[in-house]
């Protein structure tokens, strides 16, 4: 809700801040509408993980209604002030609000009749701000571009062997965020390796994204004077997307609908001023404006956006049904089809055993088994595989992939902790407690891996050993409920009852609030099923599984 509000606010006061600087009712409202309905915005306003990109938007339309009122009112002075709040509360909301800055004297250029040198210079007071923002982040991050390493799963052009494979690559991607802005369908949260593959200077569909692109640029310059809204719209949109066109550095993603947010701005003042194109100087009613046919094909476009939004709002209802529609869209990718079949053997481990839960698991290896082979080196893929063969059932195979995980990467504690649980159950303690101590040497702060190791000791009759791995386990989970009817347990067992009771009864008390929340959520939601399996995984939580 919050974020629908935002994004509310977002196109009002664009519209409104349009109109104030180029005076024009029907310019204004179709910039406003066009980039109200747009669908590529249903992942920055139902995915509450990009609200960051809702405030800086918000905080930049605010910057720019300001910078309008600074043109015509005193004193400047507090303008300026308010101007240097609302452009470091951008900054402080994401980063990339930092392009929007030359869009400033721009604007004084296009919507200005007779602007002043000082007009264009007070920019720089925003430097202060900008600068002061630039540092801290190098102070704390390291660097200001903050992303250093990227998967080519992430980011596909960091899989590119040439400097040219990964210059084509990213127009051929460039040309895909241009398609989307005018006919944007599908809809899809990630287009990765290898849905949109790598590619060279032989493809037609880098060779038109080229085109497009210079032709962008040439109309730019050929119409600076002359069609300067064009021009503003054109220029908004080239400075807001270069940090994500990956052309000045590789960005954590190669695709995303979200980076489109504040360029599409852009974007729909462009499409305004084309639709003015030959009464630029005119400035018709809304109402006679919208009955010509112009008027009404813009209508009718905004109508389809609508049906297009609003269809693909209920994808974005929790990440199972955000993947389970994406799968479709962008079959090839990797990434997409591994997150799926997390989901998918997430929903499978909340129901009880029975056909539904087995068809789950099923598809779910399936997927995996698609990802495997086409990246045989994803060690997360193998060690994911290796769980859901355990819940089905099959040790042999579960220890396979857990094993082909490891060789990959050495440090994948989960995964020798889950091999670990495989050797305790055949009654093999000694392979059991060296692969635990695999997973803590890969990972000291891993608690299930220290909750195993006490648990082999303890079998053992080790005791002693079994209260030094459980307290290094209640270290970085102290409030495990199983954790701490072990550590009572073994407290107990080796004589001290008294000091294992102070455990066991802590272990009831998280029990009870547990359990009590649990069942309080699923009858709100009425999943009296589901509280049943919770309950039964709280108090017998099984075999510590990653």
């Amino acid at each position: 809700m919050i974020n629908v509000l935002l994004y509310a606010l977002i196109c009002i006061f664009f519209g409104l801040a349009l109109y104030k600087w180029s005076q024009s009712p029907v310019f204004s409202m179709v910039a406003a509408l066009l980039f109200a309905v747009h669908p590529v915005h249903t992942e920055v306003v139902a995915n509450v993980k990009s609200r960051d990109e809702l405030l800086a938007m918000f905080f930049l339309i605010s910057t720019w209604w300001i910078w309008q009122r600074l043109q015509h009112h005193r004193p400047k002075a507090l303008y300026l002030i308010a101007a240097m709040v609302t452009w470091s509360l951008a900054l402080l909301s994401k980063e990339s609000a930092v392009t929007f800055l030359p869009l400033l004297p721009l604007s004084v250029y296009v919507f200005r009749k007779k602007p002043m040198a000082s007009d264009y210079w007070m920019t720089l007071v925003l430097l202060i701000p900008t600068g002061i923002f630039l540092f801290v982040r190098q102070a704390v991050l390291g660097t200001v571009r903050g992303v250093e390493k990227v998967s080519f799963l992430d980011n596909v052009l960091a899989g590119a062997k040439s400097t040219p494979e990964a210059l084509a690559s990213a127009i051929r991607l460039i040309g895909e965020y241009l398609r989307m802005l005018v006919a944007p369908w599908p809809l899809v949260s990630d287009k990765g390796w290898n849905q949109i593959p790598l590619a060279d200077f032989s493809s037609a569909g880098v060779w038109l994204s080229l085109l497009v692109i210079l032709a962008g640029i040439g109309i730019i310059f050929r119409f600076w004077k002359t069609k300067k809204r064009l021009v503003f719209g054109l220029v908004w949109f080239v400075v807001t997307f270069a940090l994500a066109a990956n052309l000045l550095f590789l960005i954590g993603t190669s695709y995303g609908e979200r980076l489109l947010f504040l360029p599409s701005a852009g974007f729909a003042i462009a499409v305004a001023a084309l639709l003015r194109w030959k009464n630029e100087g005119t400035n018709p009613e809304w109402k006679s404006w919208s009955r010509q046919p112009l008027g009404m094909g813009f209508i009718a476009v905004c109508l389809l956006f609508s049906v297009l939004t609003i269809s693909r709002n209920p994808a974005w209802y929790d990440s199972a049904s955000l993947y389970a529609a994406d799968i479709e869209a962008s079959p090839k990718s990797v990434k997409l089809r591994y997150h799926h079949a997390l989901e998918t053997g997430k929903t499978a481990a909340l129901i009880a055993e029975g056909p539904e839960r087995k068809r789950l698991l099923d598809q779910s290896i399936t997927d995996l088994e698609k990802v495997m082979k086409a990246h045989p080196n994803y060690w997360e893929a193998f060690g994911t595989a290796g769980l859901y063969e355990f819940r089905r059932g099959n040790r042999d195979k579960a220890l396979e992939y857990y094993t082909r995980a490891t060789t990959l990467n050495p440090n994948a504690s989960i995964a020798w902790s889950n091999m670990g649980i495989i050797y305790a159950e055949r009654g093999q303690p000694e392979k059991a407690r060296e692969v635990y101590e695999r997973a803590v040497a890969a990972d000291p702060r891993f608690s299930d891996g220290w909750m195993n190791l006490g648990a082999i000791a303890a079998q053992t009759g080790d005791f002693p050993t079994a209260i030094r791995h459980f307290e290094e386990a209640m270290k970085y989970d102290p409030d495990n409920v199983r954790l701490l009817n072990m550590l009572g347990s073994s407290y107990r067992d080796n004589g001290q009852p008294e000091k294992g009771q102070v455990y066991l009864d802590k272990a009831v008390r998280l029990e009870e609030v547990i359990i009590f929340a649990i069942c309080s959520s699923c009858c709100i939601a009425g999943a009296i099923r589901e509280c049943t399996v919770f309950v039964q995984r709280v108090k017998g939580k099984g075999k510590g599984e990653g």
